[in-house]
């Protein structure tokens, strides 16, 4: 029997270890760290190479081939969406089946790796040979018919071939037998759900009565305010006099209720031993209810901001709302799921009520922030008037958890110091791009349009939040929360020096995406998870941070480069 925790594992002699390898102990975990690592840039590689094939750079129709040849030619992106669609369900429903058969794999001997780099090295050929076989497409297609079947036939054996060796370099051809075994149910289950999937993706778009129905909704919203909307079913538009919207097949609310059933599915398996079944399977219709009624307002809020400003509507409010109304939806769905009696036991409801979760100290925050930049960025799309009261929400936010947060330990050593100032050189070095430009000169312009008080008011608070606000909110949720979870389900048992390659790409890689500059916040965030590692506590990281921030302010100051504090 194996025990798998958050510091090691254990094992009896009869099983699989990392020590049968040969090497010793630490250096055998270490191969084994790697090799997971490797394991999921292989995924990522595949989806790149099936994302690039699924572009719509190259449309063939060849008349010497059959009816259905050209079928699967012209649609070979729905057919790629369905196998994707098929493979995620399937390792969805079959994830502790995959997990377990993962970690026994993990524990092969470093002979079998040589192979499997060997195969992931035929893949690439193979792969190349699918790059080929496209360039080629064109001439083959409108050659003689024999040409063209040949071509037809080289890429399907390309395909193939670049697929089963990706398959045996990810994992030996031993593992694909056992999980395959165990999940005949899980696989025939994924594939189902992609072919139904593709095939109501494809009919849902020609729904024409959602949009009717949209259109006469926002209508009676916007009479609810005041407005007397103007509506045109025959060009799916509705607004008033001085701003109009058109309500195409997206905007009528199928993208928030497939969004919304996907994370509704989700939350009802991850989460099926804390609700009740078969109640908890109404939230599934009203998940997708809430998010169409939800659209509809979406619509008339931009319709009445349009007569307002038009620039607001259409360039800040239009591109936050839906993300920032997907969001809010799924999170008020799963507080309310959590607090009621019909869905839920009265055990996990009395915790839910009576204890706060460990995890809402370090994300509760950051996510209190977004939501606040979000809504001020919806009316001041060019200059960020709004700060202050980002900065405001997020101390106070920080307040709420205070005596939680006093139990960490918040001493900041030197060296921190001098990694924060070392990322802030690297920051300024990457962050030079014709955006930061643009961005210099639109602050400037929204410092110059406010009066000196009001402006140097603003700065007081631009500057505290950027200071000491921004490092502790985004240091919690990154290195405090993401990065040790993705080390091990109980985040706060894993300590703050703890290191894994995985952890540390992944948590650096999504803190660079919060910031415009991503290239250079995915290395401040290496370097300040290093400092984390460095000293053992998550202060350091705060410390690095706070450094990093105050050295930018200052060289902002000085040469009027504003971007480097967006």
């Amino acid at each position: 029997m194996t025990t798998v925790g958050c510091q090691g594992a254990t094992s009896t002699p009869n099983e699989p270890h990392a020590r049968h390898s040969g090497l010793p102990d630490a250096q055998a975990g270490e191969s084994e760290a790697a090799w997971a690592t490797w394991r999921w840039l292989f995924v990522a590689l595949l989806a790149l190479e099936l994302l690039a094939f699924s572009l719509p750079t190259v449309e063939w129709q060849a008349p010497s081939l059959s009816r259905w040849a050209n079928f699967l030619l012209a649609h070979r992106r729905d057919l790629l969406a369905t196998l994707a669609l098929a493979a995620t369900a399937t390792v969805f429903l079959s994830w502790p089946e995959l997990s377990f058969e993962l970690r026994r794999e993990e524990t092969s001997s470093s002979i079998y790796r040589m192979e499997r780099y060997a195969w992931f090295v035929a893949h690439l050929l193979a792969a190349a040979g699918v790059v080929a076989w496209v360039a080629v497409g064109a001439r083959a297609v409108s050659g003689p018919r024999v040409l063209a079947h040949v071509w037809l036939s080289a890429g399907a054996a390309l395909a193939a071939s670049a697929i089963t060796c990706w398959c045996l370099a990810f994992a030996s051809a031993d593992f694909w037998s056992r999980w395959l075994r165990a999940s005949t149910s899980a696989l025939v289950a994924g594939v189902a759900i992609g072919m139904v999937g593709c095939v109501a993706g494809h009919y849902i778009r020609e729904i024409p009565p959602l949009q009717d129905q949209t259109l006469l909704l926002t209508a009676s919203i916007l009479r609810w305010f005041g407005q007397h909307p103007i509506v045109d079913p025959t060009q799916f538009t509705v607004g008033t006099p001085s701003f109009t919207v058109i309500v195409g097949v997206t905007c009528s609310g199928l993208e928030g209720i497939g969004l919304m059933l996907v994370f509704t599915a989700g939350y009802l398996w991850f989460c099926r031993r804390e609700l009740r079944f078969p109640h908890a399977l109404i939230l599934l219709p009203v998940g997708a209810a809430a998010a169409w009624l939800l659209n509809s307002v979406r619509i008339a809020v931009l319709i009445l901001i349009g007569n307002w400003s038009r620039a607001i509507a259409l360039h800040a409010f239009h591109s936050l709302a839906g993300w920032a109304l997907f969001i809010g939806t799924a999170l008020g769905m799963v507080a309310v799921s959590r607090r009621t009696r019909l869905w839920v036991g009265t055990t996990l409801q009395a915790e839910t009520r009576s204890s706060p979760k460990p995890a809402d100290a370090y994300l509760v925050p950051l996510l209190v922030t977004i939501a606040a930049r979000m809504a001020t960025a919806a009316f001041f799309p060019a200059f960020d008037f709004g700060y202050p009261l980002q900065a405001a929400t997020a101390g106070i936010a920080l307040w709420c958890y205070h005596e939680r947060l006093k139990t960490l330990e918040w001493t900041i050593s030197g060296g921190a110091i001098t990694l924060g100032a070392i990322a802030a050189v690297i920051w300024v070095a990457l962050d030079r791009g014709a955006s930061a430009g643009t961005a210099d000169r639109t602050f400037a312009a929204g410092l110059d349009s406010m009066s000196s008080a009001a402006a140097q008011g603003w700065l007081a608070f631009r500057a505290v939040g950027f200071l000491l606000i921004a490092p502790v909110v985004e240091e919690l949720a990154f290195r405090g929360y993401l990065l040790r979870k993705l080390v091990c389900e109980d985040f706060e048992s894993v300590p703050f020096s703890r290191f894994t390659t995985s952890s540390f790409l992944i948590s650096s890689l999504a803190f660079g995406l919060l910031h415009s500059a991503w290239l250079a916040g995915t290395v401040a965030g290496m370097i300040f998870a290093l400092a984390m590692y460095r000293g053992g506590r998550l202060s350091d990281a705060i410390g690095a941070h706070a450094a990093a921030n105050g050295m930018l302010v200052l060289y902002a100051c000085v040469t009027g480069h504003w971007s480097v504090m967006g």
